[in-house]
């Protein structure tokens, strides 16, 4: 087989939907399987893949595992030369699964390819591709957040100079992440300590320092509903995001790194404890998450 292709579910019954829609409209030439692994959804997620597209794998989890874990789960069980991660807020545009295997099939140092990420009018609304997390570089990539995109104009005009050509680049976000099988047996899968975000740039560090490329094709385009996936998980993301972001520093960055990254985050908590009271408990969740980091 030559194409497996794996989407973690949690409550995005509609968003699933027309995801596999999109892959039942333009699928590959070859053949392919689709995976889906549902982290204990209760919207019908389950019985809409079974009713509505037999064919598609399903894997129940029992509990909400995180993204890792269950993407993991997708790979063990998954029978394609390569393995595309895909979110459910996603849409595959017609040909762009066939350009993407084209290139890392004719490219054998290229481990993982990412494809140009657009929005439903196929405008520009995020980076396709990024750097490795440090203070600075996501200061950098804070600026180019898609909520400066969409107000700035000079925001939008620097990414769309930055995806518009084919380059080999640090990362390629998880919506939509091709990869060559034989990586995972070279560099293992998903950190699974990370239950969700950051689990792209860690990979993708460790796929680079194993020797593979990492290339952002723009010609294989694939829309993104930004965030959709989260919305209806709620604020308790802030500290999944936060705990993921000092574990991935403590793993990858240096001291320093680390040193500022704390400082930074307890400036920042401290100010919002002060400044919003009614919501200290909170804070200090994340606080006393940094202080014991």
């Amino acid at each position: 087989m030559k194409l497996s292709i794996i989407i973690v579910n949690y409550n995005t019954k509609t968003l699933l939907d027309e995801c596999l829609g999109s892959i039942y409209r333009n699928p590959p030439t070859d053949d392919f399987e689709i995976v889906v692994v549902d982290n204990a959804s209760e919207d019908g997620s389950v019985e809409l893949v079974q009713n509505k597209y037999p064919g598609v794998k399903i894997v129940k989890n029992e509990k909400n595992l995180g993204f890792a874990k269950a993407n993991n789960i997708g790979i063990r069980i998954s029978r394609g030369k390569y393995v595309i991660l895909l979110n459910s807020d996603t849409k595959i545009l017609n040909s762009s699964l066939d350009k993407m295997l084209d290139y890392i099939d004719t490219h054998p140092s290229v481990g993982i390819v990412g494809p140009k990420l657009i929005g439903e009018g196929e405008e520009i609304i995020q980076m396709s591709w990024h750097w490795y997390p440090t203070i600075f570089k996501e200061a950098v990539q804070k600026i180019l957040a898609p909520q400066y995109i969409s107000k700035y104009k000079i925001m939008r005009l620097v990414v769309e100079f930055l995806v518009r050509k084919k380059r080999n680049v640090e990362l390629v976000p998880g919506a939509c992440m091709l990869v060559r099988k034989k990586v995972f047996d070279d560099v293992g899968l998903l950190d699974e300590n990370l239950f969700l975000y950051f689990e792209e740039p860690d990979f993708c560090m460790r796929v680079r320092n194993a020797g593979w490329k990492i290339v952002f094709l723009p010609e294989a385009k694939v829309i993104h509903k930004l965030g959709q996936t989260m919305k209806k998980i709620g604020k308790e993301t802030l500290i999944i995001y936060r705990e993921s972001q000092l574990y991935f520093y403590k793993k990858h960055n240096s001291k320093l790194q680390q040193k500022l990254l704390r400082l930074f985050l307890w400036v920042k908590f401290s100010y919002l404890k002060l400044s919003d009271f009614s919501n200290s408990a909170f804070y200090n969740k994340i606080l006393d998450m940094v202080k014991n980091y």
